[in-house]
């Protein structure tokens, strides 16, 4: 999946030209295709498609043959998400054009959707102020906070969060497309 998260832009300063537009898309589309065979019953993921997706995440930004540190795991699967997350995002600057904004718009709707399902195991916190952008119609919240994913419980309560302000749980990783 790490492949099909890079972008193409050959026009790098008049931003992708048509056939990149395409290339993207249909990379978007394989990879909402690849969430959706990591869990066949979609209304119900088992913990195994579960742990597959929280796999996939965590070595999506690994290079090949990188081995992952399991120290990190959780590191490399906020990278991911984040990686994911952004490739879908970047397609809201390539044009103008409403109809085509639409499809982005529910290719990134879905790709929250099946982030929302199968990663309800992790909790993934924001320390810090996030700013919000808009690409197209849509507001977009990016993180210049740090990101942190734990897995089991929520963890807002606990002594390692009580003293710190603007800790929240990431919204469009708790089902806010945002």
């Amino acid at each position: 999946m790490r492949g099909l998260t890079y972008r193409h832009d050959s026009n790098y300063f008049g931003g992708p030209s048509n056939e990149d537009q395409a290339k993207n898309a249909l990379q978007r589309r394989a990879i909402i295709n690849i969430l959706k065979w990591l869990s066949v019953d979609s209304s119900d993921p088992s913990e195994n498609d579960k742990r597959q997706f929280e796999e996939t995440m965590q070595r999506i930004t690994l290079a090949p043959n990188e081995t992952m540190d399991k120290a990190k795991q959780w590191d490399y699967y906020v990278k991911g998400l984040v990686q994911l997350r952004a490739f879908f995002v970047a397609a809201f600057d390539d044009t103008d054009d409403s109809k085509i904004l639409d499809n982005i718009k529910r290719n990134y709707d879905t790709l929250i959707k099946r982030i929302n399902l199968l990663g309800t195991n992790i909790y993934v916190y924001q320390f810090g102020q996030p700013s919000t952008i808009t690409r197209g119609a849509t507001p977009i919240e990016y993180d210049k906070a740090i990101l942190r994913a734990y897995k089991g419980a929520d963890h807002k309560n606990t002594a390692e969060f009580n003293h710190l302000k603007h800790v929240r749980r990431v919204p469009w990783t708790i089902g806010k497309a945002i």
